[in-house]
């Protein structure tokens, strides 16, 4: 798997989706495509029995929005499926976990950058950190064991380290 890497918004939607167990999603606030693949993602856990939870931190700031960084419709339309969206005044970190996947993410503004432009706009996440970022920014979250979680990280992190 790629270290460095870069992931436009669909592959960033299909990573969204393909998330079984639980997605951690990070951002300055959301765009229309990241709001439907997180509201696919509901609906097919919704009617197909799944178990994935679905965790949001974002800036609920209107200037955030201004400076392109999301969109009003998109996180009403989130607010409006019942999603738990938690506030991070200020917040510029981004990052995605989905399930034991997770990037940093180097997310422009839509007003500087065109959304289509490629570019090298992603890190992977080690399991380690993984933990810190989920445990950080989610200390909430429930079903989580972050010490079982923390224990399966160091041994996979040494085994790819060796």
């Amino acid at each position: 798997m790629e270290y460095f890497k870069s992931i436009s918004i669909l592959e960033l939607a299909n990573l969204i989706n393909a998330s079984k167990k639980h997605l951690y999603i990070c951002l300055p606030s959301i765009h229309s495509e990241i709001s439907d693949a997180i509201s696919e993602l509901h609906f097919f856990e919704n009617h197909g029995g799944g178990n994935v939870t679905i965790n949001i931190l974002i800036d609920f700031d209107p200037q955030t929005i201004r400076q392109g960084y999301g969109s009003f419709d998109a996180l009403d339309d989130l607010f409006r499926e019942g999603h738990n969206i938690k506030n991070l005044k200020n917040n510029r970190i981004s990052f995605v976990i989905s399930d034991d996947i997770g990037y940093y993410l180097f997310i422009e503004s839509r007003s500087i950058i065109p959304a289509e432009k490629e570019t090298i706009n992603a890190v992977r996440i080690d399991p380690i950190s993984i933990i810190r970022l989920k445990k950080y920014f989610f200390p909430d979250s429930k079903k989580i064991d972050f010490k079982d979680e923390l224990s399966n990280a160091i041994i996979e992190e040494s085994k790819f380290l060796e």
